[in-house]
C-alpha cells in the first residue's frame, strides 16, 4: 500500500460544471480529495463558478481580462485560429452522422506543453485524461509523461480516445488496424485522415508511460485497438455521488413533475434522444409490444417518462401516455429516477450510460440491452433485467417484469440495486479501485 497520498493532474475537455456527463471530473476529483490526495483539474475554458483546484489552460478565457497573462492570450488566439480552420474544414467534409466525428484533425487541438506545465505543481503522482473533445491531443500526453515522470491514465467516455476520429465505431473495425478507408468520411483511400490521425495517436502513445481504465465493454473494445492492446488496461467503475444520488420518496418526486400519484413510470433520458446510438426506436417498439398485450385497465396504469432534447413530438411516438421532463439539471435528474418504478437504458453503442448506475444508486431497476455499463451493473432479476442487443422482445419483457412486481418485490430490488451502485461506484469504492489500480502501475514499472 502506497504511504503517502497521491498528487493528481485531471485533464478534461468538459467544463466540470456545465453538463451532467462534466460532472464526472468533479465527482472523480472529490472522491479522491475526500481521502486526502491532492487534485487540480485542468480545462479547457475559464468559468466564473470554478473554485480552487479547477483551472484553465488558458486562464481567464476572456480575450479583455487583465487576468489573462501575454502568453495565455497567444495561446487563445492561436487555438482560436486553429479551430476555425478545423470547423471550416469539418465543414466541407462530408461525414455520417451516426459516427459522430466531431474533429478531422487530431492535431490541431495540440497546445503548447510547456503552457499546461505552468499549471501544473512541481511533484505530480499520476495524470488523469477525459474527454478528449477538442482538447490537448496524444503529444501533449507524451511530453508531460516525459516532463512529469508521471504516468497517464487514459479513462475513455467514448471510442474517439483509440479511433481515428469517430466517437463510435459501429460495425466498423478499423480501429482494431490501422483505419483508413472510413465508412464515417465516406472514404475509400486507405491513407485518409483517420489513418494519419490514428498514426499520429501510435507516434507518441506508443513511447508514453499510459494506461487505460474502464467497463468491460470499453475495456475489449481497447484491448483490440491497434493503439492500445499493447498498454497496460484496468477495470474500474465510474464514480457516482452517492449523496447527490440516493432514493427518495416517489410521490414528491411524482409532484414535481406533474406525475399522477397512481402512474408505473417508464423513464427514458438522453442529451440529444434522436441520436441513432441511444436506440430510441428500439425502445418505441418493446413499448409497442407491451401496450398489445396489456388490457385498457393496465394501460392506463403506465407512462413513460422522457427527458432530454429531441425536434420531433415525442408524445406521438408512444400509445402510452407520456410526460415530458425536457431537459434535466444536474439538481432534477436524481427526481426523475425517484419518480420512475424503470429506468429504460435502448443503448446500441454506448461507453455508459452513466444514467445507469445513477438509476441503481437511486434504487431504481435498470433494464437495458448488453451494453456499457449495464453489462456490469444489470443482474437479470436483482437489479434489473438485460437483453441481447436489438432484442426488443426480451426488452419488452424485463420492462412488464419490473412493473408487475409486488411492493415487497419492489423494496428488495430497489435495496439490491442500491447496494450494487455503493459498492462498486461510491466514492469510497473509487478511491480504493484507483489506488489499487496506481499500486499496480508503480509495480509493473519496478519490474520492467
Amino acid at each position: 500500500m502506497i504511504s503517502e497520498k497521491l498528487n493528481i493532474v485531471l485533464l478534461t475537455g468538459l467544463n466540470p460544471y456545465q453538463s451532467n456527463a462534466g460532472i464526472w471530473a468533479q465527482d472523480i476529483s472529490d472522491s479522491l480529495t475526500k481521502q486526502g490526495h491532492s487534485v487540480l483539474i485542468l480545462t479547457r475554458n475559464d468559468d466564473e463558478q470554478f473554485r480552487s483546484g479547477v483551472e484553465s489552460i488558458y486562464g481567464k478565457c476572456k480575450w479583455k481580462s487583465n487576468q489573462k497573462s501575454i502568453s495565455g492570450k497567444l495561446i487563445w488566439a492561436y487555438q482560436f485560429i486553429l479551430r476555425n480552420i478545423r470547423f471550416r474544414k469539418n465543414e466541407r467534409i462530408k461525414k455520417d452522422a451516426i459516427y459522430y466525428i466531431s474533429s478531422v484533425e487530431e492535431k490541431i487541438d495540440h497546445v503548447p506543453t510547456k503552457e499546461i506545465m505552468t499549471h501544473i505543481p512541481t511533484k505530480v503522482d499520476v495524470i488523469i485524461y477525459l474527454f478528449p473533445h477538442s482538447f490537448l491531443d496524444s503529444r501533449n500526453l507524451y511530453e508531460l509523461n516525459q516532463w512529469t515522470k508521471a504516468p497517464i491514465f487514459v479513462m475513455p467516455v467514448d471510442m474517439a480516445s483509440f479511433t481515428g476520429g469517430c466517437h463510435y465505431a459501429n460495425n466498423c473495425e478499423n480501429y482494431k488496424k490501422t483505419c483508413g478507408c472510413c465508412p464515417g468520411l465516406y472514404s475509400d483511400s486507405p491513407t485518409d485522415l483517420t489513418y494519419k490521425n490514428l498514426m499520429y495517436k501510435k507516434k507518441y502513445i506508443s513511447k508514453t508511460n499510459v494506461c487505460t481504465l474502464g467497463n468491460t465493454w470499453t475495456s475489449d473494445c481497447l484491448k483490440q485497438s491497434y493503439l492500445y492492446k499493447d498498454k497496460p488496461n484496468y477495470y474500474i467503475d465510474v464514480v457516482v455521488n452517492e449523496t447527490h444520488y440516493q432514493p427518495g420518496d416517489p410521490k414528491k418526486a411524482k409532484a414535481y413533475f406533474n406525475i399522477p400519484e397512481h402512474k408505473k413510470i417508464i423513464f427514458f433520458g438522453a442529451t440529444q434522444l434522436e441520436n441513432k446510438r441511444k436506440g430510441l426506436i428500439y425502445l418505441i417498439e418493446a413499448l409497442t409490444r407491451l401496450h398489445e398485450e396489456l388490457s385498457e385497465k393496465e394501460r392506463a396504469e403506465i407512462g413513460v417518462a422522457v427527458a432530454g432534447s429531441f425536434d420531433t413530438d415525442i408524445g406521438q411516438m408512444f400509445h402510452l401516455d407520456v410526460f415530458v421532463l425536457g431537459h434535466l439539471s444536474h439538481q432534477e435528474l436524481p427526481l426523475a429516477f425517484q419518480a420512475a418504478d424503470v429506468f429504460v437504458s435502448p443503448s446500441i453503442q454506448d461507453a455508459g450510460p452513466m444514467m445507469v448506475i445513477q438509476s441503481m444508486m437511486c434504487g431504481t431497476p435498470v433494464v437495458a440491452f448488453e451494453m456499457g455499463n449495464a453489462v456490469d451493473f444489470i443482474m437479470n432479476g436483482e437489479t434489473g433485467y438485460k437483453a441481447p442487443l436489438y432484442d426488443t422482445e426480451v426488452l419488452k419483457n424485463g420492462i412488464h417484469s419490473i412493473l408487475t412486481k409486488t411492493e415487497d418485490q419492489k423494496k428488495k430490488i430497489a435495496a439490491q440495486c442500491r447496494e450494487m451502485a455503493l459498492k462498486r461506484s461510491s466514492y469510497d469504492a473509487f478511491e480504493r479501485k484507483f489506488v489499487s489500480v496506481y499500486e499496480s502501475m508503480m509495480k509493473k514499472k519496478t519490474t520492467d
